[in-house]
């Protein structure tokens, strides 16, 4: 019987992007192989729910602190950039209080210390990487090698330094072979190192292979384009309910355009809401059409604030609809029905909008899947904010991946409310105004989407299993 570890750290996430479209089903169905979710000891109950197979196993096991020459290296990635457009962004966490002067500072130097000498940065990666090797397994973590022999280890998570990477650091010295991926596709830049190479890189998209080339440095011939397992459900066309009856469950008349708008997810609820203010304001005003409106989605994690919100609550809207069907979606990992549902509306959301506006989300690379025109809001609805704090310094160069997907031509970047008007009309007047540029978005961010990306991850994983040395 030959097994396949993986390592699944943060269920939130891991689930939904990675697990529930099939994945420990489909390789658990393959004869003599079984497979083993190796989780925190906090989570694993929530995976013994979910995945009941005979030959799937879900076990738990403590988080393992980095110590020694593991921790040194584990900082010193944090300041291994010499992007000097980094600064920006790290200006920006020490603005909103995730970074405080000292790093600042130590950063700011870093980068540009590694910036004035090509090729040190790859020296350091090496060297962090060789030290990080030299942790010494827990007890526990290396009788459950024992115990159960794995073929493969999968990663789900490369940035997990107390999870993820021991594990790997175990399969590599006993010859296991090893995948690894990062959570999403924003997770691989500038700004990430890791403490370990897998032996392969399992990426979702050509933009993530490209900065695994690129900011990791792994070889082209270990790198293999996947497509994005979440994804996989947004091909099934069963779950698209007809307009009306979608529509018409929101209190919204099938008959008016909708423009969906997209949470930040920085849970700033008064800017948040100031775009809706905007947009109700241009429709009465004449500068939209009036038979356009705003279906407003918040982000999952600030839902319930926004929902709670008097400023919201006391305002008369007749363009305006608050979507309430993701007030927990991925906040609560354990209620895979739940969030089956909540992905279902979204795809609906999607499907039966004319186009996506948001000051910055995901949901760019998940409206694309879809191939809506999408519209960037680079400025703070009718609010004042300092710079460092406002959505226009995600689209002044610091964000690598905001950047790209701008360069793309996909993207409508707007920065005030005039352009927000401008850039709405012309993408109801013609949706495939940006087809050029949202071709080579989809194709570089998105592709490929053919709701198989589950079947070629496993399908990468079974032909480890079978490269495993005797």
């Amino acid at each position: 019987m030959k097994t396949i570890c993986i390592a699944v750290k943060n269920a939130k996430l891991i689930q939904r992007y990675l697990l529930r479209s099939g994945l420990p089903f489909i390789l658990a169905g393959r004869e003599n192989v079984r497979v083993i979710l190796l989780a925190p000891e906090y989570e694993a109950d929530i995976y013994r729910d979910e995945f009941q197979h005979e030959k799937i196993l879900v076990l738990g096991m403590p988080l393992i602190p980095p110590a020694g020459l593991v921790r040194i290296a584990d900082i010193c990635f944090r300041f291994l950039v010499d992007d000097r457009f980094f600064i920006r962004y790290a200006r920006y966490k020490h603005a909103r209080g995730l970074l405080s002067l000292p790093q600042l500072f130590i950063k700011i130097v870093f980068i540009y210390f590694f910036s004035l000498f090509p090729g040190l940065l790859w020296f350091a990666d090496r060297c962090f990487k060789y030290a990080a090797s030299f942790q010494k397994a827990p007890d526990f973590l290396t009788a459950l090698f024992d115990t159960y022999h794995p073929d493969v280890v999968f990663a789900t998570s490369l940035a997990e330094s107390k999870f993820d990477v021991p594990i790997l650091l175990e399969a590599r010295r006993r010859g296991i072979p090893t995948a690894g991926t990062a959570r999403g596709w924003s997770s691989i830049g500038a700004g990430a190192h890791y403490l370990i190479d897998p032996d392969v890189w399992l990426v979702q998209d050509q933009f993530m292979k490209e900065m695994a080339h690129n900011t990791q440095y792994a070889p082209e011939n270990r790198i293999r384009v996947t497509g994005f397992p979440y994804f996989d459900w947004f091909t099934k066309n069963e779950f698209i309910i007809p307009r009306e009856s979608f529509l018409h469950s929101l209190g919204i008349d099938p008959q008016m355009r909708v423009i969906l708008y997209a949470g930040s997810g920085e849970g700033i609820v008064e800017r948040e809401i100031g775009f809706a203010r905007i947009f109700e304001e241009l429709v009465r005003g004449g500068k939209i059409p009036s038979d356009a409106v705003l279906l407003f989605r918040p982000h999952p994690y600030q839902a319930t604030v926004l929902l709670q919100s008097t400023v919201f609550q006391k305002e008369t809207w007749k363009h305006v609809f608050l979507d309430y069907a993701e007030v927990h979606n991925i906040k609560r990992p354990d209620d895979y029905v739940h969030d089956r549902e909540s992905l279902i509306h979204l795809m609906n959301s999607f499907m039966h909008s004319e186009m996506v506006v948001t000051p910055g989300s995901t949901l760019f690379i998940e409206a694309a899947a879809f191939k809506k025109p999408l519209v960037a809001l680079a400025f703070d609805s009718d609010q004042s904010v300092p710079y460092w704090l406002s959505f226009a310094r995600r689209y002044d160069g610091s964000h690598l991946e905001y950047k790209e997907l701008l360069r793309s031509g996909g993207i409508k970047k707007v920065s005030s409310k005039d352009e927000f008007a401008r850039a709405i009309n012309d993408y109801l007047e013609d949706p495939s105004r940006d087809a050029e540029g949202s071709k080579i978005l989809y194709e570089r961010f998105v592709a490929p989407c053919d709701g198989k990306a589950t079947y070629r991850l496993a399908n990468e994983l079974l032909t480890l299993v079978s490269q495993k040395k005797i």
